[in-house]
Protein backbone atom coordinates (compact mmCIF):
# COMPACT_ATOMS: atom_id res chain seq x y z
CA UNK A 1 0.00 0.00 0.00
CA UNK A 2 1.25 3.49 -0.83
CA UNK A 3 0.22 7.06 -0.13
CA UNK A 4 -1.49 8.65 -3.14
CA UNK A 5 0.71 11.72 -3.19
CA UNK A 6 -0.70 13.14 -6.42
CA UNK A 7 -3.99 14.10 -4.74
CA UNK A 8 -3.49 15.79 -1.38
CA UNK A 9 -5.57 18.81 -0.35
CA UNK A 10 -6.09 20.97 2.71
CA UNK A 11 -9.36 21.68 4.50
CA UNK A 12 -10.31 24.20 1.78
CA UNK A 13 -9.68 21.62 -0.98
CA UNK A 14 -6.55 23.48 -2.11
CA UNK A 15 -3.28 21.73 -2.90
CA UNK A 16 -1.58 20.88 0.41
CA UNK A 17 1.90 22.23 1.14
CA UNK A 18 4.60 20.13 2.78
CA UNK A 19 7.89 20.95 4.48
CA UNK A 20 9.79 19.70 1.43
CA UNK A 21 12.68 18.63 3.63
CA UNK A 22 14.79 17.15 0.86
CA UNK A 23 17.18 14.21 1.06
CA UNK A 24 20.88 13.73 0.30
CA UNK A 25 21.72 10.16 -0.78
CA UNK A 26 25.29 9.02 -1.28
CA UNK A 27 27.15 9.56 -4.53
CA UNK A 28 28.50 7.02 -7.01
CA UNK A 29 32.01 8.09 -5.98
CA UNK A 30 31.28 6.99 -2.41
CA UNK A 31 30.14 3.56 -3.59
CA UNK A 32 33.29 3.20 -5.67
CA UNK A 33 35.44 4.22 -2.71
CA UNK A 34 33.85 1.41 -0.68
CA UNK A 35 34.71 -1.01 -3.49
CA UNK A 36 38.31 0.23 -3.50
CA UNK A 37 38.60 -0.21 0.26
CA UNK A 38 37.00 -3.66 0.09
CA UNK A 39 39.63 -4.79 -2.42
CA UNK A 40 42.59 -4.01 -0.15
CA UNK A 41 44.36 -6.91 1.64
CA UNK A 42 42.52 -8.16 4.73
CA UNK A 43 39.36 -6.25 3.84
CA UNK A 44 36.06 -7.32 2.33
CA UNK A 45 32.74 -5.76 1.41
CA UNK A 46 29.10 -6.67 2.01
CA UNK A 47 25.69 -5.27 1.05
CA UNK A 48 22.16 -5.32 2.49
CA UNK A 49 18.78 -3.69 1.90
CA UNK A 50 16.54 -2.09 4.52
CA UNK A 51 13.19 -3.88 4.61
CA UNK A 52 10.27 -1.55 3.84
CA UNK A 53 12.58 1.30 4.76
CA UNK A 54 10.23 4.27 4.72
CA UNK A 55 7.62 2.75 7.04
CA UNK A 56 10.34 2.08 9.62
CA UNK A 57 10.31 5.84 10.21
CA UNK A 58 7.62 7.77 12.08
CA UNK A 59 6.35 11.14 10.91
CA UNK A 60 7.49 13.74 13.44
CA UNK A 61 6.31 17.20 14.48
CA UNK A 62 8.31 18.80 11.66
CA UNK A 63 5.95 17.30 9.07
CA UNK A 64 2.47 18.52 8.15
CA UNK A 65 -0.22 16.34 9.81
CA UNK A 66 -2.01 14.26 7.18
CA UNK A 67 -5.34 12.46 7.49
CA UNK A 68 -5.88 9.65 4.99
CA UNK A 69 -8.93 7.86 3.67
CA UNK A 70 -8.44 4.10 3.63
CA UNK A 71 -9.90 1.72 1.00
CA UNK A 72 -13.19 0.30 2.27
CA UNK A 73 -11.79 -3.22 2.61
CA UNK A 74 -9.61 -1.90 5.44
CA UNK A 75 -12.41 -0.19 7.35
CA UNK A 76 -13.13 -1.18 10.93
CA UNK A 77 -16.53 -2.96 11.26
CA UNK A 78 -17.85 -0.09 13.37
CA UNK A 79 -17.01 2.39 10.60
CA UNK A 80 -19.25 0.57 8.14
CA UNK A 81 -22.07 0.49 10.67
CA UNK A 82 -21.76 4.20 11.41
CA UNK A 83 -21.58 5.12 7.71
CA UNK A 84 -24.72 3.07 7.00
CA UNK A 85 -26.44 4.74 9.96
CA UNK A 86 -25.57 8.18 8.64
CA UNK A 87 -23.34 8.96 11.65
CA UNK A 88 -20.20 9.16 9.52
CA UNK A 89 -19.62 10.13 5.89
CA UNK A 90 -15.99 9.35 5.16
CA UNK A 91 -13.80 7.92 7.94
CA UNK A 92 -10.16 9.02 7.97
CA UNK A 93 -7.13 8.16 10.09
CA UNK A 94 -4.00 10.10 11.02
CA UNK A 95 -0.95 9.00 9.01
CA UNK A 96 1.84 8.12 11.44
CA UNK A 97 4.40 6.37 9.24
CA UNK A 98 6.44 7.71 6.31
CA UNK A 99 4.41 5.73 3.78
CA UNK A 100 5.76 5.42 0.25
CA UNK A 101 4.31 8.21 -1.90
CA UNK A 102 4.34 10.85 0.83
CA UNK A 103 6.35 13.84 -0.35
CA UNK A 104 8.64 13.85 2.69
CA UNK A 105 8.89 10.09 3.27
CA UNK A 106 12.41 9.83 1.84
CA UNK A 107 13.68 12.65 4.03
CA UNK A 108 11.99 11.26 7.16
CA UNK A 109 13.56 7.84 6.55
CA UNK A 110 16.96 9.42 5.97
CA UNK A 111 16.78 11.28 9.28
CA UNK A 112 15.63 8.11 11.06
CA UNK A 113 18.53 6.14 9.58
CA UNK A 114 21.10 8.87 10.21
CA UNK A 115 20.06 9.29 13.85
CA UNK A 116 20.53 5.61 14.65
CA UNK A 117 23.86 5.29 12.84
CA UNK A 118 25.26 8.23 14.80
CA UNK A 119 24.04 6.80 18.11
CA UNK A 120 25.91 3.52 17.49
CA UNK A 121 29.14 5.33 16.64
CA UNK A 122 29.14 5.87 12.88
CA UNK A 123 30.54 9.31 12.06
CA UNK A 124 28.75 11.08 9.20
CA UNK A 125 31.17 12.36 6.54
CA UNK A 126 28.78 14.90 5.05
CA UNK A 127 30.98 17.78 6.25
CA UNK A 128 33.73 16.39 4.01
CA UNK A 129 31.37 16.33 1.02
CA UNK A 130 30.44 12.65 1.33
CA UNK A 131 26.65 12.55 1.64
CA UNK A 132 25.08 9.36 2.99
CA UNK A 133 28.53 8.07 3.97
CA UNK A 134 29.81 7.06 7.42
CA UNK A 135 33.00 5.94 9.15
CA UNK A 136 33.24 3.76 12.27
CA UNK A 137 36.68 4.50 13.66
CA UNK A 138 36.92 1.63 16.17
CA UNK A 139 36.39 -1.05 13.52
CA UNK A 140 37.68 0.83 10.42
CA UNK A 141 34.30 0.42 8.71
CA UNK A 142 33.26 2.54 5.73
CA UNK A 143 29.48 2.59 5.21
CA UNK A 144 27.60 3.95 2.19
CA UNK A 145 23.80 4.39 2.33
CA UNK A 146 21.81 5.11 -0.82
CA UNK A 147 18.19 5.41 0.37
CA UNK A 148 17.59 1.79 1.48
CA UNK A 149 20.71 0.20 -0.05
CA UNK A 150 23.63 -0.34 2.35
CA UNK A 151 27.21 -1.13 1.31
CA UNK A 152 29.92 -1.60 3.94
CA UNK A 153 33.65 -2.22 3.55
CA UNK A 154 36.21 -2.94 6.23
CA UNK A 155 38.38 -5.60 7.86
CA UNK A 156 36.74 -8.97 7.24
CA UNK A 157 36.58 -9.82 10.95
CA UNK A 158 34.76 -6.56 11.80
CA UNK A 159 31.99 -6.53 9.20
CA UNK A 160 29.60 -8.68 11.27
CA UNK A 161 30.02 -6.30 14.21
CA UNK A 162 29.14 -3.37 11.99
CA UNK A 163 25.93 -4.96 10.74
CA UNK A 164 25.01 -5.87 14.31
CA UNK A 165 25.40 -2.24 15.40
CA UNK A 166 23.19 -1.08 12.54
CA UNK A 167 20.37 -3.47 13.43
CA UNK A 168 20.56 -3.54 17.24
CA UNK A 169 18.17 -1.20 19.14
CA UNK A 170 19.56 1.37 21.58
CA UNK A 171 17.97 3.30 24.42
CA UNK A 172 16.97 6.11 22.05
CA UNK A 173 16.68 4.45 18.62
CA UNK A 174 14.89 1.27 17.49
CA UNK A 175 17.61 0.01 15.18
CA UNK A 176 17.25 -0.55 11.43
CA UNK A 177 15.54 -3.61 10.00
CA UNK A 178 17.69 -5.08 7.23
CA UNK A 179 17.29 -8.02 4.91
CA UNK A 180 19.93 -10.65 4.29
CA UNK A 181 23.52 -9.41 4.43
CA UNK A 182 25.41 -10.69 1.37
CA UNK A 183 28.97 -10.66 0.13
CA UNK A 184 29.31 -7.97 -2.51
CA UNK A 185 30.66 -10.53 -4.97
CA UNK A 186 27.73 -11.64 -7.12
CA UNK A 187 25.35 -9.13 -5.52
CA UNK A 188 23.61 -6.15 -7.08
CA UNK A 189 23.97 -2.63 -5.76
CA UNK A 190 21.93 0.11 -7.44
CA UNK A 191 21.05 -2.33 -10.21
CA UNK A 192 24.67 -3.17 -11.04
CA UNK A 193 26.06 -6.66 -10.48
CA UNK A 194 29.43 -6.68 -8.69
CA UNK A 195 32.10 -9.28 -9.34
CA UNK A 196 35.06 -9.33 -6.98
CA UNK A 197 37.96 -11.54 -8.01
CA UNK A 198 41.71 -11.90 -7.79
CA UNK A 199 43.70 -11.20 -10.94
CA UNK A 200 47.36 -11.09 -11.94
CA UNK A 201 48.31 -7.72 -13.41
CA UNK A 202 51.91 -7.10 -14.47
CA UNK A 203 53.04 -10.08 -12.42
CA UNK A 204 51.26 -8.98 -9.22
CA UNK A 205 48.20 -10.51 -7.63
CA UNK A 206 45.55 -7.86 -7.02
CA UNK A 207 41.88 -7.90 -6.05
CA UNK A 208 39.61 -6.28 -8.63
CA UNK A 209 35.97 -5.29 -8.91
CA UNK A 210 34.04 -5.67 -12.15
CA UNK A 211 30.70 -3.91 -12.71
CA UNK A 212 28.40 -6.00 -14.87
CA UNK A 213 25.70 -3.88 -16.50
CA UNK A 214 23.49 -6.64 -17.91
CA UNK A 215 25.81 -7.65 -20.71
CA UNK A 216 26.78 -4.10 -21.61
CA UNK A 217 30.27 -2.65 -21.19
CA UNK A 218 32.39 -3.89 -18.28
CA UNK A 219 34.31 -1.41 -16.15
CA UNK A 220 37.32 -2.53 -14.11
CA UNK A 221 39.00 -0.79 -11.18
Amino acid sequence: MVFQGNWVTDEANNAALFADLGSSPSTMEAARMADYLGCTPGFNEEVADAEQAYVQATLGPETTPVWVSLPEKYWEPDWRRRVNAGEMKKPVVLLKKALYGHRDSGSIWERHCDAHLKVVGFQALIDLGWRGTYWRQQYSLFLVVYVDDFKMAGPTEHLAKGWDLIQKPTKTTPGLVLGTVSDVDGSRYLGCKHRRQERVIKGRKVMTMTYDMHGLSLIHI
